[in-house]
């Protein structure tokens, strides 16, 4: 039988455990939780998804500013708008699956270092996604993504971002505050940059 997390629940467990809680299991058989469940569990350090989910909601993991380390479903296909927006992660590793990164998912990750993104992966949405990744070191955007509609806001004040990699066509390019950029690959010709 599969369940929903609904909004009670997440609210219940919000005010009761995770306020107090660094790890959190989400149970096995839990296939759908509500956006907004985790926002501002600020003790919340490690979490272990279930299996069975395939989208991770809009601010799940908003201002989760201790949450460094997450145990991704191995049937992931969806992170969605502002996920993990200013949370505390530091190395990610992308499931196979995820095919979609929506607006703002990485948004203000000051201290995520390093992010695999699957080849596979076909949208990444242009808006933010990795804004204000002060520490984020390299970045390959794989053959397989299909949909960047502009890059003008995608890495903005990535400060520490020392290699770029863009494997997929985009129209064009902007490298705003990326001051510590030392190697630019682009598989494809740009049409402005």
């Amino acid at each position: 039988m599969s369940t929903n997390f609904t909004n009670a629940k997440a609210l219940l467990l919000k005010n009761s455990v995770l306020l107090l809680t660094s790890i959190y299991y989400i149970p096995y058989n839990i296939v759908e939780i509500k956006e907004n469940a985790f926002a501002y569990c600020s003790n919340l350090q490690t979490v272990v998804l279930s299996d069975k989910m395939t989208t991770i909601p809009r601010n799940l993991f908003y201002y989760c500013s201790r949450l460094k380390n997450i145990q991704w479903p191995t049937n992931l296909v969806t992170i969605s708008d502002c996920a993990f927006e200013y949370s505390g992660l530091v190395n990610v590793v992308l499931p196979s699956t995820v095919k979609t990164i929506g607006s703002s998912a990485f948004e203000g990750c000051y201290y995520l270092e390093s992010i695999i993104l699957p080849e596979g992966l076909t949208t990444l949405n242009s808006n933010r996604v990795f804004f204000y990744c002060w520490s984020l070191k390299e970045l390959v955007i794989p053959e397989s993504v299909t949909s960047i509609s502009s890059t003008d806001w995608l890495w903005v004040n990535c400060k520490s971002l020392k290699r770029l990699e863009i494997n997929c066509r985009i129209n064009d390019l902007y490298l705003e505050q990326m001051i510590s950029l030392e190697t630019l690959i682009l598989k494809f010709d740009l049409l402005k940059i």
